[in-house]
């Protein structure tokens, strides 16, 4: 599912300027603690807890950003750090965003040299 698919099937739900609850700011604390244990899969989980209950959750959607890019997931990072940008511009970036986003080039460009290579250009 893509970002503007989860906005519209999240219209209605708790809007980005509501206070975080105790029960989010748990959860987020623990997908922090998840993803600097290195376990991504549950730090993900959480996450996706998370934005099903507040889907403009600006740190969320960076630390989901980040998971992404560590596990390979270049251009959905790149939608999710970038998302939770434009909810909160002031939102701060993590170390590992500008190798994220030197992954993603990197990336697109392999997937720029395969489409050449086979001549699909």
């Amino acid at each position: 599912m893509n970002i503007e698919q989860k906005q519209r099937d999240n219209q209605g739900k708790q809007p980005s300027n509501t206070p975080r609850s105790v029960e989010i700011e748990a959860k987020l604390d623990q997908a922090e603690a998840y993803h600097q244990a290195g376990q991504l899969q549950q730090a993900e989980q959480i996450c996706q807890q998370i934005l099903d209950i507040n889907p403009q959750n600006a740190d969320v959607l960076n630390l989901f950003g980040l998971i992404a890019c560590q596990i390979g997931k270049y251009e959905i990072a790149g939608d999710l750090i970038n998302y939770a940008l434009e909810i909160d511009p002031n939102q701060p970036l993590s170390p590992i965003s500008p190798a994220c986003a030197e992954q993603h080039q990197d990336y697109c460009r392999f997937q720029h040299y395969q489409v050449e290579s086979q001549g699909l250009d």
